[in-house]
């Protein structure tokens, strides 16, 4: 995702330099992978935002790239509302988010 004041960076083949937020959803397979080797490329990458979903813990961190490191500055649980400070009006309610067709009975 790219911010408005960014849309020079959107060219038809490629993008151009870094987005502004990446959302990486963890895979069972590749936890490990996705928390630590893939948060080292985008923190190199300049990416300021890097939000990751954790569909088996149902959570959300999101973490914010400052003096060249990420820091955890929000994140919320399976039964919590996600907010983040740089994103105004962005409420996420994540028993919503991870809820699963297949586990809701209907009646």
């Amino acid at each position: 995702m790219c911010s408005s004041a960014r849309k020079d960076i959107l060219l038809k083949e490629r993008i151009n330099g870094p987005c502004d937020l990446v959302v990486e959803i963890m895979s069972p397979a590749n936890r490990r992978k996705d928390r630590l080797q893939k948060l080292e490329i985008y923190r190199k990458g300049g990416i300021t935002h890097y939000w990751l979903v954790d569909p088996e813990e149902n959570t959300l961190e999101a973490f914010l790239l400052s003096n060249g490191n990420y820091a955890l500055v929000a994140a919320a649980g399976p039964e919590g509302n996600f907010s983040h400070l740089h994103f105004p009006g962005l409420v996420l309610d994540l028993e919503r988010v991870f809820r699963r067709p297949e586990l809701i009975k209907s009646e």
